[in-house]
């Protein structure tokens, strides 16, 4: 009785099939792109600030900067015990594939864990008071 029983329990947990085999394969992580918190204050206080065009250099503070300068500028200003917001603005029609990439190096410098990092519109007319 017990060994029918062992039986019918089996067949409605595993089917007629019997078990489901299991496979270890682990599909590749997928990171997510970043993002950054948005801001729409009406103006920068206290920041530098990144822009990122379609076409052309992009800049930090009006100076054009190079990959290998950005990620210094980005290094150093995470370093300052709190110092000051990074303000990023990327002109629409940006490539995705530039957008996420600058996003990544801002998150990777620390600036965002710090709440250092916005990004803000594209040609907002702000202040600017340092």
């Amino acid at each position: 009785m017990r060994k029918q029983l062992g039986l019918i329990v089996a067949a409605m947990l595993y089917g007629c099939n019997g078990p489901t085999p299991v496979t270890h394969e682990e599909s590749p992580p997928t990171r997510a792109a970043p993002r950054l918190p948005f801001y729409d204050g009406a103006g920068f206080l206290h920041g530098d600030r990144l822009r990122v065009p379609r076409r052309g250099e992009v800049t930090w503070n009006g100076t054009p900067v190079d990959q290998a300068t950005l990620i210094s500028y980005l290094g150093e200003t995470a370093r300052i015990p709190a110092g000051f917001r990074l303000f990023v603005e990327f002109e629409p029609g940006v490539p995705q594939a530039q957008v996420d990439q600058v996003r990544q190096q801002i998150v990777d410098s620390g600036l965002c864990a710090q709440h250092r990092c916005a990004e803000v519109g594209w040609n907002v007319q702000r202040p600017v008071v340092n």
